[in-house]
């Protein structure tokens, strides 16, 4: 098989749809499913949340079940905690890990979303956030890549025009008024299998950021591959974001009503639903210039596939411009 920096788009696509694990598509599928028929009272249920100090609210598709349904609240990508809503409407929230010590003077381990406890704790933790403290927690200065991913989703949900991001509808769930969701993907690109270890084989990737690209009902599912400042794969970006979007491309093939999922009506392969795949990386002239190196690379055969370039300038401990490759 060609090495990973020979390949042409259309040759990745080709592996990617011919080699998908059927464990994983099958875990794929359980997973679609369960989202799918919780939708509906996700949404009724996320209209019993109200936030607090403008903290988003993410949802994770593992946390999607039939009894309760568990979503994080978050600051600049950290994970401040966690609130399981019940069937009957029962909102608990519990601190993170690493938050805990400011927790413990409550004297419970948990509480009830509306109690002021919350509330509190809330506010002095995304402060903390803010001035940088913790970095050991998931999310924080430690984590650049879940910073940005961060600034990057609060962008695209302010629907910016004009700028380097028009046009880009962010993929949530449930579809109408949901959540920032990393959507699960079916595939492990080979760059991350091997930094990751074998074992990674027999689980589910999952998208950085999906959005609807364009106007209408003619726009294209773009699936969005984000690299921190610092990432030792960069340019393998373009690449990982064309094997998701391959395999994201291929299941909805096989199962056209996933679509739902991503804010269309459910659609066959004949509907003419377009995939695009964009690197999203620091703003350098190496990154241009090796980036744009890839994407020559991998067209020069075709693909049916669109990539495109996206950069961002990292101002000390956030992003201060979004940029498209011919700005």
């Amino acid at each position: 098989m060609a090495q990973l920096a020979d390949e042409t788009a259309s040759q990745i696509i080709s592996r990617v749809e011919q080699n998908l694990d059927v464990g994983l598509a099958m875990q794929f599928k359980n997973v679609a499913d369960r989202l799918l028929t919780e939708s509906k009272r996700t949404k009724e249920l996320r209209k019993l949340m109200r936030t607090r100090f403008g903290l988003p609210l993410h949802v994770s598709s593992s946390k999607v079940g039939e009894s309760s349904v568990e979503l994080s609240v978050r600051a600049r990508g950290a994970t401040l905690g966690t609130i399981a809503i019940g069937k009957r409407g029962r909102r608990t929230f519990r601190p993170a890990a690493g938050l805990k010590a400011a927790w413990d003077s409550t004297g419970t381990s948990s509480e009830d979303w509306a109690d002021p406890k919350v509330r509190r704790f809330l506010k002095n933790a995304a402060q903390e956030i803010s001035e940088g403290k913790h970095p050991g927690l998931v999310g924080a200065e430690g984590d650049k890549e879940s910073v940005i991913e961060a600034e990057f989703i609060s962008a695209l949900r302010r629907h910016p025009k004009p700028s380097a991001l028009a046009h880009n509808a962010l993929v949530l769930y449930p579809a109408a008024g949901g959540m920032p969701l990393q959507f699960p993907v079916p595939h492990r690109p080979r760059a991350k299998t091997v930094e990751a270890g074998e074992s990674a084989r027999k689980t589910l990737g999952h998208s950085d950021v999906l959005a609807r690209h364009g106007r209408g009902p003619n726009s294209a599912l773009r699936v969005f591959e984000l690299k921190r400042p610092d990432a030792p794969d960069t340019d393998h970006a373009l690449v990982q974001a064309l094997e998701y979007a391959a395999a994201l491309r291929k299941v909805w093939r096989e199962n056209p009503k996933i679509a739902e999922l991503w804010g269309y009506e459910s659609r066959g392969a004949s509907s003419g639903l377009k995939f695009e795949a964009t690197a999203v990386v620091l703003d350098t002239v190496q990154n241009r210039d090796a980036l744009r190196a890839s994407r020559t690379r991998l067209i020069r055969d075709g693909g049916d596939i669109e990539l495109s370039l996206l950069f961002y300038t990292w101002d000390q401990r956030r992003v201060s411009k979004w940029s498209r490759d011919d700005e």
